[in-house]
């Protein structure tokens, strides 16, 4: 698990659709939320945006460059441990509260890829989730 967090999507389709499949939710148990997130931009990690998306990779190559040298490098399994592992460790470091990202789409419809834009809001930044309503 990348961390404990709240996930919102850019579209009302992945969040009722792909996220309860992909995650295997309850759908009798979970519900759909619209909300506000406020935040000052340096909090945030937009690796849609190219600048920030080489500034981590940067970070991450770095980051496994000094622990090899420390020997303190754990071989990682698979893309969703690595992922897991640099997000959480840059987000601790860098106190980042939001974390925005678009997956490629899934289950794409004859007609058109759907891209499912993610925004993550890290557990000690909750505060930032305003103005929270129900989606019917």
């Amino acid at each position: 698990m990348l961390f404990r967090s709240v996930y919102f999507w850019k579209n009302k389709y992945t969040a009722t659709d792909f996220w309860p499949k992909a995650r295997k939710i309850d759908v009798e148990e979970a519900c759909i939320l619209k909300a506000d997130l406020i935040v000052n931009s340096s909090l945030v990690l937009d690796l849609d945006e190219e600048d920030q998306y080489v500034n981590f990779i940067t970070f991450c190559k770095d980051l496994k460059s000094e622990l090899i040298a420390k020997n303190k490098y754990i071989p990682l399994k698979n893309e969703k441990e690595k992922w897991c592992f640099y997000s959480n460790y840059f987000k601790k470091r860098y106190e980042i509260a939001l974390f925005i990202r678009t997956f490629p789409g899934y289950g794409q419809s004859d007609v058109y890829s759907v891209n499912r834009k993610q925004f993550c809001v890290t557990e000690d930044f909750k505060s930032i989730i305003k103005n929270i309503k129900e989606v019917v």
